[in-house]
């Protein structure tokens, strides 16, 4: 699949930046993982791109995400340089990785809220619909979303893409989506949002 040749061009880029720029949300390293841990990767780096933003994320910078009235949001500033009152609720710190996964650091002494333990939730059983599909899963991976805001649209491409070398020739990746879905109990009596975060 050559979706270098389907890119949309909403900001009036020329070729030669937009080709420059694939260049850089493709994975740079892909290292083998158990299909628990790919999940897992792509339930928080999914997260992470259904949060605002319209900066090109850089791999290995440092970003913080945030929970507002109006939903997620990816920031470029630490949440001691504004109010709370103008952040929202502080989640944690977010770095791309090399392989276009997104991992997410929780400060121990950033107590949970309520608010943000119902918006991951929220977000879980949203995921959890998404992938309860009969579509073979290698369709379900967010190639390319018109829908996105043009640097979260690459990265949400960079991060399917690391999700298919990292399967590899899996069967799994063939299967039925509802398939996989039952198999890595990820139905509401499986695993939880803070589970697949990682979060105790």
């Amino acid at each position: 699949m050559k979706t270098t040749q389907t890119i949309a061009n909403p900001q009036g880029k020329g070729l030669v930046p937009v080709v420059n720029l694939w260049h850089t949300f493709q994975p740079v390293t892909i290292e083998k993982k158990s299909t628990g841990q790919l999940f897992a990767e792509y339930f928080t780096s999914l997260l992470i791109l259904s949060a605002e933003f319209r900066f090109k994320p850089v791999q290995g910078a440092v970003y913080f995400l945030y929970l507002k009235e109006q939903g997620w949001m990816l920031s470029l500033i630490e949440p001691e340089r504004w109010s709370r009152e103008q952040r929202g609720e502080y989640f944690g710190s977010c770095q791309l990785q090399e392989d276009m996964t997104w991992s997410i650091n929780r400060d121990d002494e950033e107590p949970s809220s309520p608010g943000i333990d119902e918006a991951l939730n929220e977000f879980y059983h949203q995921m959890v619909s998404h992938l309860d599909s009969e579509k073979p899963l290698i369709e379900i991976l967010p190639f390319y979303l018109d829908e996105l805001p043009y640097y979260r649209r690459m990265a949400a491409t960079g991060l399917a893409r690391s999700m298919r070398y990292s399967f590899g020739e899996h069967a799994l990746l063939h299967k039925p989506s509802n398939n996989v879905l039952s198999s890595l109990r990820l139905a509401s009596d499986g695993m939880n949002s803070n589970e697949l975060l990682g979060i105790s």
